[in-house]
């Protein structure tokens, strides 16, 4: 299984008209309400119901689809050997559908008055069905994921029964949310008949968040619910409700020569400047708030992981109430410190790379151009930011932001970016992360960059500044390359993944 969720791979499948863009936002489901419908209409709905008819259903979902996709991969075997003399052939969805309701019948795991409530003659319904498909099955059994499992080089994909409970609601006559007198609710069509309507929690929604709701409650907007998705927490013991939804995308006048270099630094969070320009950039200076937090942030880290750590001598808790409780109990305390301390990583990338976009369309830039990072370069040491800085995370809120408006990303080797002058294009190879820890200044300063070419007037400039104009230039992957070559300097092989996307500009 891959690290993306099953919203993030469905958006995947569903992004193909290059007017429209599809994203994920998540609620916290605040409470059942009343049942919709059928026999129970005006009843009372309650937790500990709501919360079987969900776990039932994550259930059923994981059966169709581990089903599903078993029968596809022996299908696609067989089909390589056809000497074997057997004859297999995977079955629909929806005959996995109606198999399942046979089998757990007959097996007493269900019954039939219990599946009546759920579909009219398999396990689940249409809607439901319909979006397991298209959130689990189809990414992972089309296209280049399925050709790496039927190679072997990847683990057929399989579900727990936690999977997130699909149900689909693209069509106009489908359940939606909608606003009823400032509370946001929606009737979950998991059943036949009466229907549950829960509440979700938003009233500490701030005002971005609340305007979403509002577009995509309101019929004449361009804003569309696609599918719901709906998770237990096992950390905050809470549901959620995830909506995909798509939305027109933004055109702006932004020329794509003009480009934004973003360089992830050393000695600040983000340091950006644009081709067109010696004065414009985002630096230390110009982040000075979200630099505030993240130092914060560090010092909350470091206190509160010694404190948890701390807390006794064997074990994280020994010698308190925790003690004699399994490890599991004994770490509870970290990992919910963990998850705050994620969720607070994720929060303030969000707002570096809504200030990168911001900058970019201010100065009329159709590309921004970022240093190649892969998910195992996510943590790297920083003067700044500190050892465990979510980098991986930024370039990707970089790059789904930057969609949305129409700005290309272009993902840069970045190999002797941090070495090549900016002004003159020679490569300095004595610059290394060795020597420039080795010659830092006291304090939180960073160690000047200089070019070795006699000739250029470069002796001491920002390092951050040096990388980020480089950044800023175009076909700096091959400018790198051909100074390279006259300079006698080696050029390391990337992975092939690498290759692949260097200086390449992401379409829109």
């Amino acid at each position: 299984m891959t690290s993306k969720t099953p919203a993030d791979k469905f958006v995947s499948s569903q992004a193909k008209d290059a007017r429209q863009l599809t994203k994920v936002v998540k609620y916290e489901i605040l409470k059942p309400d009343v049942w919709v419908g059928g026999n129970r209409d005006g009843q009372n709905c309650t937790w500990p119901e709501l919360g079987k008819l969900l776990r039932d259903v994550q259930y059923l979902s994981s059966r169709i689809a581990n089903k599903f996709i078993s029968d596809l991969y022996v299908a696609a075997h067989q089909r390589r050997h056809k000497n074997t003399g057997l004859t297999f052939s995977a079955r629909m969805v929806s005959e996995v559908n109606k198999e399942l309701r046979e089998e757990l019948i007959d097996n007493g795991d269900f019954t039939e008055e219990q599946f009546n409530q759920l579909s009219r003659s398999g396990a689940l319904n249409s809607y439901v069905i319909d979006a397991i498909n298209q959130s689990f099955i189809k990414p992972q059994t089309s296209g280049k994921n399925w050709n790496e499992v039927l190679k072997g080089n990847t683990a057929v994909p399989s579900y727990k029964r936690d999977v997130p409970v699909c149900i689909r609601c693209d069509k106009p006559t489908m359940c939606k949310v909608f606003d009823q007198n400032g509370d946001h609710k929606l009737d979950l069509a998991l059943t036949v008949g009466s229907k549950p309507r829960i509440v979700l929690r938003t009233g500490k929604l701030d005002g971005s968040q609340k305007n979403l709701l509002s577009k995509l409650t309101n019929k004449d907007s361009k804003w569309t619910q696609q599918t719901f998705q709906i998770s237990y927490n096992q950390v905050r013991k809470k549901w959620f409700l995830s909506i995909v939804y798509r939305f027109p995308l933004q055109e702006k006048k932004l020329c794509p020569d003009v480009i934004v270099g973003a360089h992830f630094s050393d000695t600040c969070p983000l340091f950006a400047v644009v081709n067109n320009s010696k004065h414009a950039k985002i630096n230390a200076l110009s982040l000075q708030g979200i630099s505030a937090q993240v130092k914060s942030l560090q010092s909350q880290t470091l206190r509160r992981s010694r404190e948890v750590q701390s807390s006794g001598h064997d074990s994280f808790a020994s010698e308190t109430n925790r003690s004699g409780h399994g490890r599991k109990r004994r770490l509870k305390p970290l990992q919910r410190f963990h998850h705050k301390i994620n969720n607070a990583y994720k929060t303030l990338n969000h707002q570096m790379s809504r200030r990168l976009i911001d900058f970019a369309i201010q100065q009329g830039a159709g590309t921004i151009q970022l240093p190649h990072l892969s998910v195992t370069t996510d943590s790297t040491t920083a003067l700044f930011l500190g050892k465990h800085w979510h980098y991986y995370e930024l370039q990707e809120f970089i790059k789904y932001k930057a969609q949305e408006v129409g700005i290309a990303v272009a993902l840069v080797d970045p190999q002797y970016i941090s070495n090549r002058c900016h002004e003159c294009g020679n490569i300095n190879e004595t610059f290394t992360r060795k020597y420039r820890d080795k010659n830092k200044p006291a304090g939180t300063g960073a160690c000047q960059y200089f070019c070795t070419d006699p000739n250029c007037g470069v002796a001491a400039v920002n390092p951050d500044l040096n990388a980020a104009n480089n950044l800023a230039t175009k076909h700096i992957a091959q400018k790198i390359n051909k100074q390279c070559k006259k300079q006698g300097i080696v050029v390391h092989d990337t992975q092939p993944e690498e290759k692949a996307i260097q200086n390449q500009v992401t379409p829109n």
